[in-house]
């Protein structure tokens, strides 16, 4: 499951096309990505994506994270949600994802995942 970037691609994307996007078309941008991996703990793993995009306002995140969509497409806050129960039904609840931000500073999204052993990669 970790290998195969259907976890971390969507919320790279998301970090451009909804955090980043504005400030990649300006002159002398100071647009960024900072993905992160670390331990917590000797049984999880935390990924972080980083970026100092628009940020995202704490009822939009209540959305996202709950699957409400708020405007236009059906799937728009699909990707998040799906990884999220994909975590859930994989590894079980106590693994999943969660959103901070402030608006016109930054947003970073952490997965945490059990960690696993060279072993147990197939």
């Amino acid at each position: 499951m970790y290998g195969n970037g259907m976890i971390l691609q969507p919320i790279l994307e998301n970090s451009i096309a909804h955090g980043l996007i504005k400030k990649l078309g300006m002159p002398e941008s100071d647009a960024r990505i900072i993905l992160k991996a670390y331990l917590l703990g000797p049984e999880t793993v935390c990924f972080s994506i980083w970026d100092n995009g628009t940020g995202i306002d704490e009822k939009r995140i209540d959305d996202i994270m709950l699957s409400k969509y708020v405007s236009g497409s059906d799937s728009e806050h699909i990707g998040i949600r799906n990884i999220q129960d994909r975590i859930h039904y994989e590894f079980g609840e106590n693994f999943n994802i969660s959103i901070e931000s402030v608006l016109g500073e930054f947003t970073e999204v952490k997965i945490y995942l059990p960690k696993i052993s060279k072993e147990e990669i197939s």
